[in-house]
């Protein structure tokens, strides 16, 4: 079974939206609103490293451009500023050594929403990540496009790139907060199956708190 990779650009990814959104994972960010697609990025490219591509990098404040690296798992990898500069400085170029580019740098996600603990997850260890989607294909489910195709393969699409200033982005907070509204509604319910008078709960907890506990109980 061979693999093809896909590279999604803006297109694909409101089309991907819409399509898994019924079934989209429970406090999913949605890539759409929260990563940088490919096309989009600001890419270098193997070969040698110019001033010019270190500079514009520089001037948003970028600390990692995408590269294309044919071969490699999902044909893109990413490099660090910093790295560029060492190689422009010693006359190096860019090539597809693994040294050349960030470690741990691409991470599989089950769709184009991404659960919140995963996605925080990826940064315990990254500054930044591009993320694909992995699935098996079957000629049969594609006969209409594809009436001469046979078997099946894997299709890997990559979405794009995300980096930790991304999780300032509204759509994290977005979910972060409906993962708390969440927790407050479920805390309160045990609150108040526990306790028949909710002042009783209050006075457990002491002054300092009450309003909280006033607020988890009426929520």
């Amino acid at each position: 079974m061979g693999q093809t990779i896909k590279v999604f650009d803006h297109d694909d990814l409101v089309i991907q939206s819409i399509t898994d959104h019924a079934s989209r994972a429970q406090y999913g960010a949605d890539f759409l609103h929260l990563g940088v697609p490919i096309p989009e990025c600001l890419c270098a490219s193997q070969g040698p490293v110019g001033l010019e591509i270190i500079e514009n990098l520089g001037l948003p404040g970028y600390d990692q451009a995408p590269v294309e690296v044919p071969g490699s798992p999902i044909g893109w990898r990413l490099v660090s500023r910093n790295r560029l500069t060492e190689l422009e400085a010693s006359g190096a170029p860019l090539g597809a050594d693994a040294s050349h580019f960030e470690p741990d740098d691409f991470a599989e996600v089950e769709s184009v929403y991404i659960a919140l603990p995963a996605l925080l997850g990826m940064f315990l260890g990254r500054r930044a990540v591009l993320v694909y989607v992995r699935e098996t294909v079957h000629a049969i489910d594609l006969h209409e496009l594809l009436p001469g195709a046979r078997g099946s393969w894997t299709q890997v699409s990559v979405l794009g790139l995300i980096t930790m200033s991304d999780l300032n982005r509204r759509e994290v907070r977005r979910v972060a907060y409906e993962l708390l509204l969440d927790l407050e509604t479920v805390l309160g319910e045990l609150v108040m199956r526990r306790f028949k008078d909710s002042w009783d709960w209050v006075r457990q907890t002491g002054n300092n708190v009450g309003a909280l506990n006033i607020t988890l109980l009426h929520c």
